[in-house]
């Protein structure tokens, strides 16, 4: 869906109710990117970071939220309410894996019918035997949407932005200010 307004409260709602009869979209090839920067140092920082990856607070940005909110376990499903240069747009998505041990975790999420990219994304928190937490942000999509093939090159800039403005929030999280300003 590609919008000029936001769409209202019972659109995303109806569309929410549906997610249940919507087929994944793995993408079989297509561009992808990556990026992975230390966050913070520290058990405690990693605890914050999970904790947040845990409630999947990359999706809570400015100019994005999830409807309904969700919890990062397998099977849950939800929209990405987006709106990016001024045009708004919903993308449904299921999280597919959710791994977890002392050091580490892992969600990969994949999109689902009616999403404008077809694909997936992994979130890769990690805390080193030295304490330093890393998290890697990777993703593979192609376009599905007319609008999306035609806009590739935006969408792919603004999937650059989104990753940086993720690890840039997970920095805050864990208490550790971005390096880069």
């Amino acid at each position: 869906m590609l919008a000029m307004r936001r769409p209202n409260d019972a659109d995303i709602a109806r569309r929410a109710e549906s997610l249940d009869a919507l087929a994944a979209t793995p993408a079989d090839r297509g561009g992808s990117g990556s990026i992975e920067e230390a966050i913070g140092w520290g058990l405690k920082r990693f605890e914050r970071a999970s904790h947040a990856l845990k409630r999947l607070e990359q999706f809570n940005l400015p100019g994005t939220s999830l409807a309904p909110r969700i919890r990062a376990t397998e099977g849950a499903r939800s929209l990405i309410v987006g709106r990016r240069l001024g045009l708004w747009t919903l993308g449904p998505f299921e999280v597919t894996s959710v791994t977890e041990t002392e050091t580490s975790m892992v969600v990969e999420i994949t999109t689902l019918e009616g999403h404008p990219l077809a694909g997936t994304e992994r979130f890769e928190l990690v805390r080193h035997p030295n304490g330093i937490v890393r998290l890697g942000i990777h993703a593979s999509s192609t376009p599905t949407a007319w609008w999306s093939r035609i806009g590739l090159p935006v969408i792919r800039w603004q999937q650059r932005r989104y990753r940086k403005a993720a690890l840039d929030h997970f920095r805050r999280v864990t208490g550790r200010p971005s390096l880069d300003r």
